[in-house]
């Protein structure tokens, strides 16, 4: 992966912001490195906003947030944030406090009952916790993939939401969102978040080439959303083989949140995706892409 210092002035003039996970992105084994440091320092340094989005929990958020030179700590998978306001730190959630202590009792009681079907244990941690409960599957311990996988469709069949990283499972009321949870974020401390969402001119161009009976047809109305604007919501990340010339390769799962105008109209839609990213000139390329079934189809405002 390419330093900061090698970066030419024309790419940092096209970068708004960076938003990082935390576990096994900023640290290493579990360990907050200088060169991290050293990067969030240069990106603030270029009048740039640095975020940080992880599964841990708020009460690390407020700790991060208070040491770092960031805009905010997104915590919990988007369930809740925390910004600095000069030598204080201030959380906030997406829900409301009669929908969390719900939302938390019954993730709670599904929590312990996968202790008891599954050979799983709670997370001991004496920080806080807002919006999900987790489970240990490879900070202490070793899970299984098998038994990880079985315990989240578990979860999902009682109408609650799980996911896994490379240390936690998470149960919880609400689906994850980290998306979510850093543009709220964002608007919160004051910035666009539009931003930060990924944009594809090329496509859109082909797309207004089509004919005017072309254009009504689902599939390009897909087109044009996900070419405008879209983000990846509930995303997983799975360890995958390397590709034949050993580039580093994993494979992601989760739901494209697409968005676009068609004709002064917007046009969205939401759909699983599956990418095989693989690591290309110090950077993770899509190599490649199979959609899935339609969440919930294509709505036209």
């Amino acid at each position: 992966m390419r330093p900061l210092s090698e970066l030419d002035a024309s790419v940092w003039n096209r970068v708004e912001g960076v938003a990082t996970d935390l576990d096994d992105t900023l640290t290493s084994k579990g360990s907050l490195t200088a060169s991290s440091l050293a990067a969030i320092e240069a990106i603030v340094a270029r009048g740039m906003p640095c975020v940080i989005a992880t599964g841990r929990p708020l009460g690390w958020a407020e700790v991060l947030a208070a040491l770092l030179p960031v805009r905010a700590v997104v915590a919990e998978n988007g369930g809740a944030w925390a910004v600095r306001e000069g030598r204080a730190v201030r959380v906030s959630f997406l829900d409301n406090d009669a929908v969390r202590a719900e939302g938390m009792q019954r993730s709670r009681a599904m929590a312990r009952r996968l202790t008891e079907v599954f050979p799983l244990k709670l997370v001991e941690e004496q920080t806080h916790r807002g919006t999900d409960v987790t489970l240990d599957v490879g900070e202490r311990v070793t899970v299984a993939r098998d038994v990880v996988d079985a315990a989240i469709e578990y979860v999902r069949a009682s109408g609650l939401y799980a996911v896994a990283s490379t240390v936690h499972l998470h149960v919880s009321y609400r689906a994850p969102d980290k998306m979510g949870g850093l543009r709220a974020a964002l608007a919160d401390v004051g910035l666009d978040a539009g931003g930060e969402k990924a944009r594809c001119d090329r496509n859109v161009q082909q797309f207004m080439q089509l004919s005017p009976d072309q254009r009504e047809g689902v599939r390009q109305a897909q087109l044009i959303a996900e070419a405008a604007r879209f983000d990846f919501e509930q995303a997983i990340t799975e360890p995958t083989p390397a590709s034949a010339d050993g580039a580093a390769r994993k494979l992601v799962r989760g739901v494209l949140h697409a968005r676009g105008p068609v004709e002064g109209r917007t046009v969205e839609s939401r759909r699983e995706q599956s990418l095989i990213v693989e690591m290309v000139a110090g950077a993770w390329r899509v190599a490649e892409w199979t959609p899935g079934r339609s969440d919930s189809g294509i709505v036209v405002h």
